[in-house]
């Protein structure tokens, strides 16, 4: 039914059932109570269930779905001591594109602004040709020399701008088929002027009758045969709505009169007709003009041709349905309209919309201008020089679109003036003759709000409003039915009112906009404008309808008719049904701006079609089995179902719909699960309770045993089974685990009990004779049974004893004339320490003496070397002994004077040094010494860790110089040590720079061949940059030498021929020197394509394939290339691909150039190295 008619909402409940059922609890529980005056509740128990333990050994949990957090809900609630399904509250949005193309439309765009919906570009163009034949023509002339003579029936018209023989022209056309919403956009006046005229020309001006006439009696003085004019020669407003000049000219002659026909669309009665006008001057100057009484040939009678537009238009949309498809109750509906400008810019992009036309382009007079380059977000113009608009021209730099009907527009803008002849602002113009603008000019200082106004072709400032200090303004104008107001404001918040005229000749519907920069000096004015915005005065909001039906097809009976608009941008709707619809309806009045519609909400509540109540798991404290399952519902348009579980939860059992179920078992938690399905999703099941019935057992156990026992003895433990009200149940029979823990019953403890297990077989209790602990310590004694359990009081368990004793520290050796300290701890025969052990000690004589004979601790003096006795300790007739020898002192070898420094020159000889001067071992001789060293960098070393051998020789490493200490150690038969340093200073010796041999080359004549030294040159002491490559004077006419590249270029004249190049390389003191042979030929050699990679690896690892030569080689004669290679350390390998892998050797790690060469089968080779 339509939204507004009233329905009645029932949700359907059988809670008033509620109180009967919880009657009838409460009275079972009070039964109980009455029947079990010493019921104890088990404790501390959740709100839910109740747990209940009665002395006849059952008890009983009840769930009441009265707390939340005892429950695990899936799309269930707990409400009033209920457990019911959730009402799921959804919501159905549409706010994209892609959302509103699923409905149906009527002239609705939906691309054109993602997420919105507007109307399509509402707009028809007409043009009408309004030409009045002899019976439907209204046109005559009026003679001033004839005052009284009426030529309405004449064929032509005249006019003459003679003094004192003024002719005017009057004419009318019925526009009255033009519709009155139309909006002209041109209109034009045709005229025949046919021969007879004179040469001169006539200036004129168009104006609007204010009275009509008759074409048939209208003269200089009257308007019909009865009627005066109130001037003599017609009445009319003296606005010029067009002016212009007829020279004699045979034919078509077009006045523009778009103004006045826009005036009489709007309002027919003001059409009483045109007058045309010239101005007077002396002499004859007639014009003569076909008239509409013509009535042969071609038409040339006076015509009227207008371009109209119908702006506006409507739109409708109506979307899918909406909804959950299931019985819902539609809450509310929400949505989100407004309007869109077609012709407002927020300059956002990087370019400017196609939807602007620029009059006096910038950029076609030395301005310029860009969108979001210089400034993001906003139209950056550099504008042209002298471009102010004066009277009919309009040269500023004017960006425009067309706007109709009433509107506000806005402009954002900040400019960068620097002289008082520029402006920048808004621009509203009809014509050349009639616009107004509103500019910030000038700069900050002299800053000032200008407005300039031009009618009738005469323009002049009618307003300068204050604006100093201020760089930017924002600017405001609005059209309204009482005229046009200007605006202006610093913040954009805030607007002053700078002017308004209310009686401004009506300007056109139909008007170009926008923002323009001017300048009126040869100074360029920079302005940035943020935004452009255009806005109508009112506008049409989107009109909303909503209806619900109970199917996805329209046609389905159960969809209610489209009831009245609703207002506002939400309704609240509180009906039930499975689906919703919107219909959207959408109207403008012009097509520059548009309702816009971009969020529809619908929210509905329901019942969820199934949920899930779970318990946590209940786990009575005095358990052995559960009996029975009880349970109270209310189905009410659905079903409850019932499932329990044993094992928390990961197997279920099903009970069934409801009733009272058998549910044996011993397992001692218990967890219930109920499910509630509707078959209507505006009802639901409730359930009410679950009832358990449980057997009870034991509490806890009862332990008594001594406060003290003596590791190893047995002694006697009794322990009782207790319920939870501390009782002893004397029924129960079982087994007992006895374990020792310690003193807080909270760890266990480093012995054990020798009696592990204990029966109760009737009484409730047991006793333990025979129990032993070894462990000197405190402890409790700890008794289970079926997971109830109990401590006794604190133990202390002593040691027994002295069974053995242990003497520390465990040494056998010290040096002769010393003291040290034996302490001595007597153990029982466990292991325990039995710490009130009395000692007594002794010692052999010919080892030394003691401090004392008792105690736990004792000193023992040593004697002379060489000595072996023992130390003996007695406590309660148990000794322990330890034998003991006396030894030497030790004294570490020493060197009695420095060692000589040892100064050589780089690479020479071995040398020696006897040490022998130089050292001494108070106890051994020099032939029971060695030496060795450390810290070798220039030089080796040999001769160490030879007995008796003092001779160092030493050997200096080639090439290499500098200081290097030593550090000399010296070993003496004790293994002890003295060390001292030797300095070796090596004196650097200039070696000379070397040069491999280098194998023929192959080069081609007149073409230059580079060959690189660089990588058979060498020089420990010099890098390349320091030598110098110069070739023999022969060959100086072939070779250039740049660094340590030979640039080869024989001649023609040598093809056949070898040449020899002597290479010398210096250092500027020594020289090394190779011959190389270079065959000329006409082969092409071999090119090097790139550099080779740089390889980097660590000791030991390959690189297999790194690299193909294929891809860094090629001959220009497409011959075969050969590879081959050079290195020291790293190991190359080339498959037969042609692909290259590196081994890194195990012993080596630094830098090295391996060499690759490419040779083709003439010999002619070219090499390139790769950095390892």
């Amino acid at each position: 039914m339509p939204f507004g008619s009233s329905r009645a909402s029932i949700v359907q409940s059988q809670h008033s059932q509620d109180g009967h059922g919880r009657r009838l609890w409460t009275l079972f529980i009070a039964l109980l109570f009455l029947a079990a005056p010493f019921l104890i509740f088990a404790g501390p128990a959740a709100s839910d269930p109740i747990v209940v333990d009665n002395p006849d050994d059952t008890g009983y949990l009840m769930w009441d779905f009265t707390s939340t957090e005892n429950y695990t809900m899936t799309d269930t609630v707990l409400d009033g001591g209920f457990g019911m399904l959730k009402r799921a509250n959804e919501s159905f949005v549409q706010n994209s594109s892609l959302d509103f193309s699923t409905g149906d439309m009527s002239n609705i765009d939906t691309t054109t602004w993602p997420g919105y919906m507007a109307l399509d570009s509402a707009e028809n163009s007409y043009t009408v040709t309004i030409q009045p034949n002899v019976d439907t023509g209204k046109d005559t002339y009026l003679a001033e020399d004839k005052d009284d003579t009426n030529y309405g029936l004449e064929k032509e018209m005249r006019l003459d701008s003679e003094i004192g023989k003024l002719q005017h022209m009057l004419l009318r056309f019925d526009t009255s088929s033009i519709p009155s919403n139309a909006v002209v956009d041109e209109a034009t006046m045709y005229l025949w002027q046919i021969p007879g005229g004179k040469s001169t020309p006539v200036l004129y001006t168009v104006h609007s009758l204010l009275s009509d006439f008759s074409e048939t009696s209208a003269t200089w003085n009257m308007n019909d045969s009865i009627s005066d004019w109130v001037e003599p020669g017609g009445d009319y407003d003296p606005y010029p709505y067009a002016s212009g000049t007829f020279p004699y000219a045979i034919g078509w002659f077009s006045i523009g009169i778009s103004k006045l026909v826009a005036q009489w669309v709007k309002d027919s009665g003001d059409n009483q007709g045109i007058i045309i006008v010239p101005v007077p001057v002396g002499g004859d100057a007639v014009k003569l003009f076909q008239s509409s009484e013509q009535t042969s040939g071609p038409s040339y009678s006076p015509k009227l041709t207008v371009n109209y537009t119908i702006h506006g238009g409507m739109g409708v949309y109506e979307s899918e349905p909406l909804g959950p498809g299931t019985n819902s109750t539609f809450t509310l509906c929400e949505w989100s309209s407004g309007m869109t400008s077609r012709l407002s810019d927020e300059f956002s992009g990087t370019a400017l919309s196609s939807k602007w036309t620029w009059s006096n382009d910038p950029m076609d007079g030395g301005g310029t201008f860009n969108v979001g380059v210089t400034a993001p977000g906003k139209l950056h113009v550099i504008g042209e020089s002298n471009t102010q608009n004066l009277d009919t021209s309009i040269g500023s730099n004017y960006l425009y679109q067309k706007v109709v009907g009433e509107f506000e527009a806005t402009v954002s803008l900040s400019d960068y003036f620097t002289i008082s002849s520029m402006g920048a602002g808004i621009l509203l113009v009809e014509s050349p003759m009639e616009w107004i603008s509103v500019a910030k000019a000038d700069p900050g200082t002299s800053g000032r709000i200008q407005v300039a106004v031009c009618t009738a072709g005469v323009s002049a400032v009618v307003k300068n409003y204050d604006w100093t200090g201020y760089s930017n303004a924002y600017l405001k104008m609005i059209r309204n039915e009482t005229g046009l107001w200007i605006l202006a404001s610093h913040d954009g918040g805030s607007f002053v009112e700078v002017y308004n005229q209310t009686s401004i000749k009506t300007m056109m519907m139909s008007l170009d906009i926008g923002p323009f920069v001017y300048s009126n000096s040869a100074s360029i004015p920079i302005v940035d404008f943020d935004y452009f915005r255009v806005v109508p005065v009112s506008y049409l909001p989107v009109e909303m309808m909503i209806r619900t039906g109970n199917s996805t097809s329209f046609t389905d009976p159960s969809w209610e008719a489209w009831g009245f608009p609703i207002l506002g941008s939400s309704a609240i709707l509180d009906v039930d049904s499975k689906y919703l619809q919107y219909r959207t309806y959408f109207e403008t009045d012009y097509s520059w701006y548009t309702p816009s519609f971009d969020m529809f909400a619908c929210h509905s509540e329901r019942y969820l079609p199934e949920g899930y109540l779970e318990s946590e798991d209940v786990t009575p404290s005095d358990f052995s089995m559960w009996y029975t399952l009880t349970t109270a519902e209310y189905h009410d348009s659905g079903l409850v179902k019932y499932w329990y579980s044993y094992d928390h939860g990961f197997n279920w059992i099903y009970a069934g719909t409801g009733g009272s179920y058998s549910i044996s078992s011993t397992m001692q938690s218990l967890r219930i699960r109920v499910g509630l399905e509707t078959y209507d999703t505006l009802s639901t099941p409730t359930v009410d309770s679950v009832t358990a019935i449980f057997g009870t057992a034991l509490a806890s156990m009862y332990v008594i045993a001594p406060e003290t026992v003596v590791a190893g003895q047995s002694f006697e433990v009794m322990i009782y089974a207790k319920d939870s009200s501390n009782t002893t149940m004397l029924h129960w029979s079982g087994p007992v685990t006895l374990t020792a823990t310690d003193r807080y019953g909270l760890e266990s403890t480093s012995g054990a009990l020798t009696v592990g297990t204990a029966y109760i077989t009737n009484g409730g209790y047991v006793t333990v004779a025979n129990e032993r602990y070894n462990v000197a310590e405190t402890i409790m004694i700890r008794a289970s049974a079926q997971e109830s359990y109990g401590y006794s009081g604190l133990v202390q368990v002593i040691p027994g004893p002295v069974a053995t004793i242990t003497i520390s520290p465990d040494i056998s050796e010290v040096l002769e004339f010393t003291s040290h300290s034996f302490s001595a701890i007597a153990y029982d025969g466990y292991g325990n320490t039995v710490s009130n052990a009395s000692f007594t000690w002794s010692v052999d004589s010919s080892i030394g003496s003691l401090s004392s004979t008792t105690g736990s601790s004792v000193t023992f003096t040593a004697g002379e070397y060489t000595s072996i006795g023992e130390i003996t300790v007695t406590a309660n007739g148990v000794s322990s002994s330890k034998e003991i020898s006396v030894i030497r002192t030790a004294h570490n070898p020493t060197f009695t004077e420095p060692i000589p420094a040892q100064n050589k020159e780089e690479d020479c000889e071995s040398w020696e040094l006897d040490l022998t001067p130089y050292i001494y071992d108070e106890y051994h001789l020099v032939s029971e010494l060695r030496w060795y060293t450390t810290n070798e960098s220039l030089i080796t070393v040999s001769g160490e860790n030879k007995t008796s051998n003092m001779i160092i020789t030493f050997t200096p490493k080639a090439d290499a110089w500098g200081v290097n200490d030593l550090v000399l150690f010296l070993v003496d038969q004790d293994g002890l040590t003295g060390s001292s340093t030797i300095t070796v200073n090596i004196t650097s010796v200039n070696d000379g720079p070397t040069i491999d041999d280098i194998d023929p080359l192959v080069v081609h004549y007149d073409m230059v061949y580079l060959y690189n030294l660089k990588y058979y040159i060498h020089d420990v002491d010099n890098t390349l940059d320091d030598l110098t490559v110069r070739v023999d004077y022969v060959s100086e006419a072939y070779v250039d030498v740049e660094r340590q590249t030979l640039a080869i270029q024989y001649p023609m004249v040598l093809n056949g021929t070898i040449q020899t190049i002597f290479v010398t390389v210096t250092d500027g003191y020594l020289s090394a020197s190779t011959t190389i042979f270079v065959s000329v030929t006409d082969d092409n050699v071999p090119i090097s394509l790139d550099v080779l990679p740089t390889v980097e690896l660590y000791q030991g690892e390959s690189s297999l394939n790194l690299f193909n030569l294929d891809d860094y080689f090629i001959d220009p004669d497409d011959e075969m290339l050969y590879y081959a290679y050079g290195y020291q350390h790293v190991s190359i390998e080339i498959n037969p691909e042609n692909e290259v892998s590196f081994f890194a050797p195990f012993d080596w790690y630094g830098e090295e150039y391996v060499i690759f060469k490419a040779t083709d089968p003439r010999g002619a080779r070219v090499e390139s190295a790769a950095l390892v």
